[in-house]
């Protein structure tokens, strides 16, 4: 039985500097039906120049959902988050972030948890039993609970 999402986020961010997993990500989230539109960034610089640019804007234009990887060339994922949570919490409140990395380092898993903006932690690849969990929190707000 393939899965299908119910309600489709209107716009993706995939903030990750490795183009194969970008494109892996990118195709299972089109096949779930997960996002209207999925935007690549890699780099984790142009990622929060695009959030700073609309999170001033009257009618600022946001994701809804932003898969972040921890390992970026240009700035580490904790040094994006804390260039992130100083965007103003109204725009941030419209936008679930989730991990999404290769690390399986507990330190990072515990330094998510110090992140109230992280919803989960998820070992990539992304899977579609990770979009249904996704869903699922996204319909409930179900705490995620950082597990892979």
């Amino acid at each position: 039985k393939t899965f299908k999402a119910m309600i489709p986020v209107n716009k993706l961010m995939i903030v990750d500097d490795d183009e194969l997993s970008n494109y892996i990500t990118g195709k299972i989230v089109e096949h779930a039906g997960l996002a209207e539109k999925a935007d690549s960034f890699y780099s984790a610089k142009a990622a929060l120049k695009y959030l700073k640019t609309n999170s001033s804007m009257r009618q600022g234009d946001y994701p809804d959902l932003i898969f972040l990887d921890l390992n970026l060339y240009d700035m580490k994922g904790w040094d994006f988050l804390s260039e992130y949570i100083k965007l103003k919490e109204s725009y941030r409140r419209k936008i679930t972030l989730f991990l999404l990395t290769n690390s399986i380092a507990e330190k990072d898993r515990e330094q998510a948890k110090k992140f109230p903006c992280i919803k989960g932690y998820l070992h990539k690849p992304l899977t579609m039993g990770m979009i249904q969990e996704i869903e699922l929190y996204l319909t409930k707000k179900k705490e995620y609970a950082f597990r892979s």
